[in-house]
């Protein structure tokens, strides 16, 4: 897979500079003079200048093997990287690293910047073992990593990882593994257990984790001893001299010395071993050193200009001095952010209001309801009764006489009227009772006035337009079909304007109730702030002063 980055850029021409063709190669020891040991490097040089990294990571791979010459290691994990196997890369930085005297200082750091580079594209998983007495045989733990279903993904691939190790009376072994992102499956075989395996999928960006495995014994096979020579136990193996230092791009972001801390794991609140990394401008940030015996240790790092830097680190018996880059990360230039400004309104009070104004909404809605049923159903038996009169001329008869055939329409037109008028009050408390229940600033408030206003005064006028010509639709002597019609028309548009009318009333009466709550709590503040004020007058003046202890 070939792998565009600008972050690769340095990477390659570091690559294409070890190559042997070029100016004096990544060499140490003797020069390999063996015409097959020159020829696989070209070709593997090749293979890397066409961008077949895989092929060429393949042929570094096989002279690191056959010949053990560093530079081939080194120039194994730069084509992993490349190809984009950045799990696979860390495994190569990190075994050059500890050749220790083999590779020249100059060239650790090198290999320091490219493992803090290819970490930033891994995820870091701690793996557990229970019971811890199954790291003292032979342990062998493998990583199968499922091809990706992503066009020009990884393919899949199996690793070998450092196994999990005991130190001290630690009650679990624990190993420190970086993969890709991607769907696994870890595999732990340990002398004396059975087989144990346990699948986890990684994504891209996510953070470090723990994976715990637990081994059943088995008993066809022989428990390792505790002084099994194969795996003597680490306890009281000397300490380790550890040079903690920083990545060379540092200096550009780093404001200060930066505090290295070593402690155990899940115990950091305790304090532990620490180290000052000095930075002094305009040179490179210095290095500090921590002696560490073999275990794992939580790494901290924190300091002005630095986002907080933490990892798990797993330091193995053997090497005197082992050097550690930190691949700590710019602080985030945002400032933090503002403290949230108190509530107006207390929220206990708050919801306290918005259930008593839901409660009157309510009320009001049930009694809408029963007015506006029982108003229609009284409405349709007095519309049937006057077109029964219309059509035997009883209505004409009646108004001749002095009576009203149409008054028993009105006392129904009224109550459907009122029962609309409730609903829309209800709307109006319900939408004031969600408005309270949040701490608002008081020209929501106006704003909602403003609706309430609209809605009442819209709705008063559409009555006050359309009641008129009610009146003189109910008043005509001659009534008939068609006047009972009109009248049906005019009636809706009655319910209509006391629905707008009620809505009005009910959000005004509420937003002016929340405003004026609001108000009193406002005016309480401005009091306590200026309660330390004291007028006074003098002779010569007059003012204010300012009491209170400083």
């Amino acid at each position: 897979m070939i792998v565009t980055m600008p972050a690769l850029v340095s990477t390659l021409s570091i690559a294409l500079a070890l190559h042997p063709g070029a100016a004096p190669d990544h060499s140490h020891g003797q020069q390999q003079t063996a015409r097959s040991t020159t020829a696989a490097r070209q070709q593997a040089g090749q293979a890397f200048k066409r961008g077949e990294y895989v092929a060429a990571a393949t042929h570094y791979e096989t002279l690191w093997q056959r010949e053990q010459e560093p530079r081939d290691l080194f120039n194994a994990g730069l084509a992993w990287f490349a190809a984009g196997e950045h799990a696979l890369a860390v495994l190569r930085f990190e075994t050059y690293i500890e050749l220790g005297d083999r590779v020249p200082s100059e060239y650790v750091a090198r290999a320091e910047t490219q493992l803090a580079r290819a970490k930033q594209h891994t995820v870091e998983v701690a793996v557990t073992v229970i019971p811890p007495a199954a790291s003292k045989g032979e342990v062998r733990l493998q990583g199968t990593r499922q091809a990706s279903a992503t066009p020009g993904g990884l393919p899949s691939r199996t690793l070998e990882f450092s196994p999990p190790r005991a130190y001290g009376a630690a009650t679990r072994a624990v190993t420190t593994i970086r993969v890709d992102p991607g769907q696994w499956r870890l595999t732990l075989e340990a002398t004396g257990y059975r087989p144990a395996s346990r699948a986890m999928t990684v994504q891209a960006g996510q953070g470090g984790f723990t994976m715990d495995i637990e081994l059943q014994a088995d008993p066809s096979q022989p428990r390792p001893a505790a002084a099994s020579g194969r795996a003597p136990s680490p306890v009281g193996a000397p300490a380790t001299e550890i040079i903690f230092a920083l990545p060379p791009e540092t200096h550009e972001y780093v404001e200060g010395d930066i505090i290295v801390t070593a402690s155990e794991p899940g115990r950091a609140d305790l304090g532990g071993q620490r180290c000052t990394i000095p930075v002094l401008f305009p040179e490179p940030p210095g290095t500090c050193s921590l002696r560490l015996a073999p275990g794992t240790w939580q790494i901290s790092a924190s300091g002005p200009g630095i986002d907080g830097y933490s990892t798990l680190a797993e330091l193995r018996p053997g090497a005197a001095t082992q050097r550690v880059l930190l691949p700590v990360e710019p602080a985030p230039e945002e400032g933090a952010a503002p403290p949230p400004e108190p509530s107006i309104i207390p929220v206990p009070e708050r919801v306290k209001l918005s259930r008593n104004f839901s409660i009157a909404g309510t009320v009001a809605a049930v009694a809408g309801l029963t007015f506006t049923i029982v108003g229609d159903i009284r409405y349709g038996d007095a519309e049937g009764e006057t077109n029964t009169d219309v059509a035997t001329r009883d209505c004409a008869r009646a108004n001749a006489d002095g009576l009203s055939c149409q008054a028993r329409l009105i006392g129904p037109m009224r109550l459907r009227s009122a029962g609309l008028g409730m609903f829309g009050g209800a709307a109006g408390l319900y939408a004031t009772a969600a408005t309270i229940r949040y701490d608002v600033k008081p020209r929501v408030w106006f704003a909602e006035i403003g609706v309430g206003a609209a809605l009442t005064v819209g709705g008063a006028i559409w009555l006050i337009a359309r009641t008129p010509t009610l009146d003189q639709q109910m008043s005509k002597l001659d009534i008939n079909f068609d006047d009972i019609s009109r009248i049906g028309s005019l009636t809706a548009e009655r319910m209509a304007g006391s629905l707008f009318l009620g809505a009005g009333v009910g959000l005004l009466t509420g937003s002016v109730t929340g405003l004026m709550i609001q108000r009193k709590h406002l005016n309480a503040k401005t009091a306590t702030t200026l309660r330390g004020l004291t007028p006074y007058w003098t002779r010569g003046g007059a003012g204010l002063s300012l009491s209170g202890r400083f």
